[in-house]
């Protein structure tokens, strides 16, 4: 007995050291990166906005975030980006990011009638628990309407009879001798 105990000790003394080398099991279950990270891709008065939900405990990276037509004459003008949170990341040193619900739109446009395409979604992010998801690449059909990218005229023509000082056309390149 007194060697079977003596062996005992030693196997459970062997495991212990060999369970020091070894990570500790994370109780944390990760999301898949298309749970963690819900887009929604829809189109008004000629603007693309794709809508992301970011799940609670997750983030996404603002240089790591774009999208681009997967289909041949189907344009897309620069992603205007919301304003996001400065993080300190260990990998990609100082970064922006978004949590919660966020919308980035741009221009589309068509090279002939609107209609159907590709979109192509990249992205990137993290769970604060700890786990980096590596790059993705997600495609997205997009339906159109033609009303979706037809701007109505009487919203074109009544900025274009406006008087006086208008933020939005001194900052998009319209007339600058107002001040």
């Amino acid at each position: 007995t007194l060697t079977l105990l003596t062996f005992v000790r030693w196997l459970a003394f062997a495991v212990g050291l060999a369970g020091l080398g070894l990570p500790a099991r994370a109780d944390t279950e990760f999301l898949p990166a298309t749970a963690a990270y819900k887009p929604q891709v829809s189109i008004a008065n000629g603007q693309l906005l794709v809508r992301y939900e970011v799940a609670p405990g997750y983030y996404l990276y603002r240089s790591k975030l774009g999208f681009e037509s997967a289909t041949p004459g189907v344009t897309l003008g620069a992603p205007a980006f919301p304003v996001g949170e400065d993080h300190e990341d260990q990998y990609f040193g100082k970064q922006v990011i978004y949590r919660g619900a966020i919308a980035v739109g741009a221009k589309l446009g068509f090279d002939g009638p609107p209609r159907p395409f590709d979109l192509t979604l990249k992205l990137q992010g993290c769970a604060d628990a700890g786990l980096c998801y590596p790059p993705q690449r997600w495609t997205s059909r997009v339906e159109v309407a033609a009303a979706d990218v037809a701007a109505p005229a009487s919203a074109a023509a009544s900025s274009a009879e406006r008087k006086g000082f208008d933020l939005k056309r001194l900052l998009s390149g319209g007339p600058k001798s107002e001040s």
